[in-house]
């Protein structure tokens, strides 16, 4: 996992943003993983935490604010073996897992949410680190004052957890998931 790159830079590069002027990405209060605030509508408080962090924002050579856009390269952090993909309320959700349980009886996972998957992408497939599994979903859902951005959260989760239960609120169930911080995780 060491030779691979940040996740961010991965995402940056897969989109080719350095001809945009990349520079890095931003993230706003609410982004960040376990933020307690909605970034997006009117703000206010999460009903729980936040999973993962959101790749919505980055900043170019000029300071100048980007919007990472709607269709935007979706490219796997690590190499796993998709194992669900399931409607969310801006697209839909992958999950990948990677490699055996360790030792105590966790799985690792990567979950990639608002994304449209690939047109061959179903439960099963084996992809490698950097392969685009999707493209980041426009908001279309009525009523949602939000931009499209990706989702990423990155949880370890109990090796004997039936794939069918792989869903959001699991991911707050200490028994289950144990949620891992994508930036440092990845970085």
């Amino acid at each position: 996992m060491c030779s691979q790159p940040p996740y961010g830079q991965l995402l940056a590069a897969a989109n080719r943003l350095a001809a945009l002027g990349f520079r890095r990405w931003l993230f706003k209060p609410g982004m960040e993983f376990l933020a307690r605030e909605k970034w997006w509508g009117r703000g206010g408080a999460r009903p729980l935490p936040h999973e993962g962090v959101d790749f919505c924002l980055f900043e170019d050579d000029r300071e100048r604010q980007c919007i990472f856009p709607a269709a935007s390269l979706v490219p796997a952090a690590l190499a796993g073996r998709v194992v669900k993909i399931h409607p969310d309320i801006l697209g839909h959700t992958i999950w990948l897992t990677h490699g055996e349980a360790d030792g105590m009886g966790w799985r690792l996972h990567t979950i990639y949410g608002h994304v449209v998957p690939v047109a061959d992408l179903a439960p099963g497939s084996w992809v490698a680190a950097g392969v685009v599994i999707g493209t980041v979903a426009a908001p279309a859902v009525a009523g949602k004052a939000i931009t499209s951005h990706l989702h990423l959260s990155v949880a370890r989760i109990a090796a004997g957890t039936v794939t069918g239960g792989l869903e959001w609120p699991l991911l707050h169930d200490g028994k289950v998931a144990q949620l891992l911080d994508p930036q440092f995780f990845l970085s």
